[in-house]
């Protein structure tokens, strides 16, 4: 499952108090034979990539380094083979050694900052042996109370492992990784809760997927405003997912706040970081921003593009901006999966090699009439031009109405339903739900699949005709 498994930093709204503040890191690698160790810095909490460096190690396996804290508090030292999660607060100095003990690796923390990750460490091997099957068989087979009582079990577990290693250990964790551990758990929880709905929305509203009444208030319900959670990773893709949730097409004074602070993020982001820090943050944000609300996300589009972000950040939000815009000109297609007529898979990416002319259409009670009128205007067209391919695909949940017009047309056009997926791509799936809201919708595709005219309009106030013509005399003339 993917998911918006790129999350966000709310956490930039005070990094300004944490960016001059520094922790030190030092110890000894034992026996290990390494001139180098490697450092992973998370500058923000869900960052898809991390600021990397290289740490020498100096006579007798020694090393240290003075480490300027991002926000996020958090970092991941590779030793070799092995992989340390660090959570360093200001002013501390943490020493990590290795020793080897009958063959075997040991890691032994002190200094302060030690019961903070010795906690850490115990806590991610013990995250690493939690079984997931139970949740992730339930989502594939859309049977939301038995992935509401499997997120409940896992977090029960996560939950009990805290609390007896907070009552027999020795050493107290500091308040601040106290809160952070508690929200970890807390906010992936909430996270996974509101994905399950998220995942099938729409099987859900067209009751194709049933869902617990109790579930449902439950989401309803949530408020995520806590900010002593916003170290948590999980805690921005619930935000994300629940801004989702909530919004069916008229915005609401919570989802109204919740976007605007995801664009003040956006501007602080580029107020408290540098570099890459900087780039990557906006563009987690940008990112977000665009699969949850085109007209805020505008605001921030055309700064980012002039910005010295690295192209490889700038191309997948151009391409995202666009097909939430839906100007899809001179872009590849998005490969929509699809489900033909005979219940069989299906992807846009099948259609090339001919032209296409590509219909999305809703399902409400226009629908027949519009239907209607498409195949009158089609009659006569190049529909049956070997090299021309005409496509629609509907919105409906039964697929009644499209058979009976096929009939009354006498015509055999294929036909594909995207609304009974269960879609993991969110730039495929963003694209396809908007077609819901705004079809029908036409689009002209060439033989390579790439988008000649993204906005075709309705085929009885558009004419593709003319220009699938010109298409057809290029390729003949070049022949």
């Amino acid at each position: 499952m993917k998911k918006l498994l790129l999350a966000l930093s709310l956490i930039l709204s005070y990094s300004y108090l944490l960016a001059d503040q520094q922790a030190t890191l030092y110890g000894s690698i034992g026996d290990l034979d390494l001139k180098e160790i490697r450092l992973e810095t998370k500058t923000t909490v869900a960052v898809d990539q991390a600021k990397k460096s290289i740490i020498p190690i100096g006579p007798n396996g020694v090393f240290s380094v003075t480490l300027d804290l991002p926000p996020s508090q958090q970092f991941k030292l590779h030793i070799g083979s092995l992989t340390l999660p660090l959570y360093l607060e200001p002013a501390d100095s943490l020493n990590i050694s290795l020793l080897t003990d009958d063959l075997q690796l040991k890691v032994k923390f002190s200094g302060k900052g030690s019961a903070n990750n010795t906690f850490f460490f115990q806590y991610n091997l013990f995250e690493q042996k939690v079984g997931y099957g139970e949740l992730e068989t339930a989502l594939q087979q859309k049977e939301a109370t038995a992935y509401w009582d499997a997120a409940h079990k896992l977090n029960d577990v996560k939950q009990k492992y805290f609390d007896q290693y907070i009552k027999k250990s020795r050493k107290e964790l500091s308040p601040n990784f106290f809160l952070f551990i508690q929200n970890q758990i807390q906010y992936q929880l909430i996270d996974q809760l509101l994905t399950f709905y998220t995942y099938y929305q729409s099987m859900i509203d067209l009751k194709v997927v049933s869902i617990p009444a109790s579930y449902k208030t439950y989401l309803d319900e949530i408020s995520l405003n806590d900010d002593t959670a916003i170290q948590a990773p999980h805690y921005q893709l619930a935000l994300i997912n629940l801004i989702n949730f909530k919004n069916k097409g008229s915005y609401e004074k919570f989802i109204e706040d919740q976007l605007k602070k995801l664009a003040d993020k956006y501007k602080t982001a580029g107020d408290a970081l540098e570099g890459l820090s900087q780039y990557y943050a906006q563009y987690i944000i940008l990112q977000q921003l665009l699969k949850s609300d085109y007209v805020y996300a505008s605001f921030e589009y055309e700064d980012f593009l002039k910005s010295g972000a690295p192209q490889y950040l700038k191309d997948p939000i151009i391409r995202l901006f666009q097909i939430k815009s839906m100007t899809l000109d001179d872009l590849p297609m998005p490969n929509i999966q699809l489900i033909d007529q005979n219940g069989e898979m299906a992807h846009i990416e099948d259609l090339k090699g001919k032209i296409t002319f590509l219909c999305l259409w809703k399902n409400d009670t226009s629908t027949a009439a519009e239907l209607s009128r498409y195949f009158l205007y089609f009659r006569k067209k190049v529909t049956e031009d070997t090299t021309v391919s005409i496509n629609a695909i509907f919105t409906a949940n039964n697929d009644k109405i499209w058979k009976q017009v096929l009939a009354k047309q006498e015509k055999e056009l294929p036909f594909l339903n995207h609304y009974r997926l269960d879609y993991s791509d969110e730039l495929t799936r963003s694209f396809v739900l908007r077609t819901d809201d705004y079809g029908p919708w036409f689009i002209l595709i060439d033989k390579k699949g790439k988008v000649l005219n993204g906005n075709a309009g309705p085929t009885y106030e558009y004419n593709p005709n003319t220009q699938i013509r010109k298409l057809l005399n290029k390729e003949a003339k070049a022949k």
